[in-house]
């Protein structure tokens, strides 16, 4: 049976136009991370969130997890017939599961639209209402849940580098500003750590306040890019995304400046506190035109 891919980004689409081979990098619970001539991509439960990595299937988690895929398992893309295969090892011939990507819906998740000055204003009010009415732990306890924040060891680290790369990029150090802000790569635990989250929002912000050309931006980019090793592999998959512009839908929903209600659905539905992380990044961006 072959089983058809619904939805996915044109990042990963065209990852799929050219024969390659891989592996199944890791199986979890809704999701089949396979990587494909050193490109780590995803195949997702339906109704999962769409990420710039993302192969949404029409299987429950359920299906997913009956087909019996584990890690190392040979991965074959058939770009011919937009099939893409899994084995049980090299030499096999029949496939343990197929999947079609010939009429999957694609979308570009490439962020590129700047704010006004107002409407960054108004986003980070909203963004800042949402964290507030949150409870996923991470570093959205730094604005909802200060006080417990400060018996957090992780927090305490995260915030004693926000604090000095914000006081750094006001005296106009951007170098010093960006590596600060790079020490959190790898920060917290989880498939995406805290930090990892963190940075990709922060890349977001700096793209919707149209600051991603300026030295601060440049230097953050360079230092993460030197530094993708200090984190795991699907994480860092993300942080490459972010550099290249590219982020989940939930992301680049925020240019239409939805409301804190909106805004929290959206990005809990990308698991635990990795959403909230990512909006706590956007808004130490966003936060940043204060300074200009």
């Amino acid at each position: 049976m072959i089983f058809p891919i619904l939805h996915t980004s044109d990042f990963a689409r065209n990852f799929l136009q050219t024969d390659g081979s891989g592996t199944v990098h890791s199986v979890y619970r809704k999701t089949i991370n396979i990587q494909i001539n050193g490109q780590l991509m995803a195949l997702q439960a339906i109704h999962s969130p769409l990420s710039p990595i993302s192969l949404i299937t029409d299987l429950s988690q359920e299906e997913m997890a009956s087909l019996g895929v584990t890690s190392a398992m040979v991965v074959r893309v058939d770009p011919a017939h937009s099939l893409l295969g899994i084995y049980e090892n090299a030499s096999s011939i029949e496939p343990a599961a197929v999947f079609s990507f010939d009429n999957a819906l694609t979308r570009d998740l490439g962020l590129s639209a700047h704010l006004t000055r107002e409407s960054i204003s108004n986003l980070a009010r909203e963004i800042h209402q949402a964290l507030r009415r949150t409870s996923t732990g991470g570093f959205s306890m730094l604005i909802s849940d200060p006080e417990d924040s400060l018996e957090n060891l992780m927090l305490q680290a995260a915030d004693k580098r926000m604090t000095a790369a914000h006081a750094h990029y006001k005296d106009s150090q951007m170098i010093p500003a960006a590596r600060d802000l790079c020490g959190l790569i790898g920060l917290g635990t989880g498939l995406t750590p805290c930090g990892d989250d963190f940075l990709c929002g922060v890349l977001a912000g700096l793209i919707l306040t149209g600051k991603e050309e300026e030295t601060f931006s440049q230097a953050l980019h360079t230092q993460i890019a030197e530094h993708l090793t200090d984190t795991n592999a699907i994480s860092a998959a993300f942080l490459l995304c972010a550099l290249d512009g590219q982020f989940s839908a939930a992301v680049n929903s925020l240019t239409s400046l939805p409301d804190a209600g909106k805004i929290l659905k959206d990005f809990l539905a990308i698991g635990h506190s990795s959403g909230t992380d990512t909006l706590c990044g956007i808004l130490w961006a966003l936060s940043l035109t204060e300074e200009t």
